[in-house]
């Protein structure tokens, strides 16, 4: 297990203790844990004190993270690592869960969100645009069968479509019917494409393919967010074409970030192994890598993929991450439109977990007990303002 993840876990597993969901073999490797260190014994007695967690997490909040981290460059590798690694990510997770429990009981009064009504978060619906043009609509709800004008079936079923699966023997027919799969703002939808292939699509995202796979290579077209579980075939490799870029791979599991209005397009890998193909030029991914595409620059950085794709689960969860991007993933799950008082806010920063699908109070909550902002909104226009 790697280190980063190893941090992961041991987070999590505190969690589930403090909520009584931790299993016995969970109990052993939390134990074995503490086994290992007087300090590790001692962080974990000391975030069980609410106060305590509450006051460290906010004032982690206030740090200007570069400058902490080229602050303490001369020191230590292993006391870099340590300060960094399970004091800070425990602290965070922990900091946050301590927010939501606190809240539950009332003990303390956030700055006030003014609403008109309570903003619920999306749910499962989409838009089907099969090869004739005509429009389906789908919901979570909905279940129907159909079949394409090539004689292709597929069915829609609890916020998921399914395609039949195998290659049809009138090939030729086939080459040229594409489906388009839109999730409008407030909405995510699931696909199970013909190869076996499952998508993941979040908010305000399209997904173009065919309703059959009969060519040498599989290929799909992206605009927006979507978490790929290849089906495996050498001999078919599966392209991902998104704005400026290609992914390649044979079988394996990733997600893609593709947003027109978003500076920064992100590919990152969880299992497996891919090939990103921009400017004529092949970037090759580990699991745990994302490559990050801004105009014409291009990086590779180790992230943890799990956090990545939080957001197809029931938490959106943000490390360092800059506030216009938190409240951009906010506004498109719960189709909203922002406003900032102080362009300035733009740049505040975020680590730390939101509910998914809770009402969208609760993510106001959270960031206004971290940030130093505060919410207004007045019907689908949230205000946010500097305090």
């Amino acid at each position: 297990m790697r280190k980063e993840s190893d941090i992961q876990k041991i987070s999590e597993l505190i969690l589930k203790q403090m909520r009584q969901e931790i299993t016995e073999e969970e109990k052993l490797f939390l134990a074995n844990w503490l086994k290992q260190s007087n300090k590790n014994q001692e962080l974990y007695v000391r975030i069980q004190n609410e106060n305590y967690i509450l006051e460290q997490y906010r004032l982690k909040q206030t740090i200007d993270t570069d400058k902490a981290w080229k602050h303490v460059t001369s020191f230590p590798r292993r006391r870099v690592s340590r300060y960094f690694g399970y004091a800070a990510t425990i602290l965070l997770l922990l900091g946050t869960y301590f927010i939501y429990r606190i809240e539950s009981r009332a003990e303390i009064k956030p700055k006030d969100v003014v609403a008109m009504k309570p903003i619920q978060p999306g749910v499962g619906k989409a838009t089907l645009i099969v090869s004739n043009r005509e429009e389906i609509q789908l919901h979570k709800n909905c279940q129907l069968e159909l079949t394409d004008n090539s004689g292709t079936k597929y069915r829609n079923d609890s916020a998921t479509l399914y395609y039949q699966t195998g290659t049809p023997e009138n090939t030729t027919a086939q080459t040229d019917n594409i489906h388009t799969l839109v999730i409008g703002r407030g909405g995510e939808y699931s696909v199970m494409l013909a190869d076996g292939t499952k998508v993941h699509l979040n908010s305000d995202s399209k997904l173009r393919y065919p309703v059959t796979f009969t060519r040498s290579e599989r290929r799909v077209y992206l605009e927006g967010e979507a978490y790929f579980e290849v089906s495996r075939d050498e001999r078919h490799p599966f392209i991902v074409e998104g704005k400026d870029f290609a992914v390649q791979v044979l079988g394996t599991s990733f997600n893609i970030s593709n947003y027109k209005d978003d500076d920064v397009s992100r590919v990152v890998l969880l299992e497996g192994s891919v090939q990103v193909k921009k400017a004529n030029k092949n970037y090759k991914l580990k699991p745990d890598e994302a490559l990050e595409i801004s105009g014409d620059d291009i990086s590779i950085k180790k992230t943890n993929a799990r956090n990545a794709i939080s957001w197809k689960n029931d938490k959106f969860y943000f490390s360092n991450e800059r506030l216009e991007v938190v409240m951009m993933k906010l506004a498109r799950w719960y189709d909203v439109n922002l406003f900032y008082t102080n362009q300035t806010i733009k740049d505040y920063h975020f680590t730390g977990f939101i509910p998914k699908y809770a009402d969208i109070t609760k993510a106001f909550r959270v960031l206004e007990l971290t940030t130093d902002v505060k919410f207004e909104v007045k019907d689908r226009t949230v205000t946010i303002m500097r305090i």
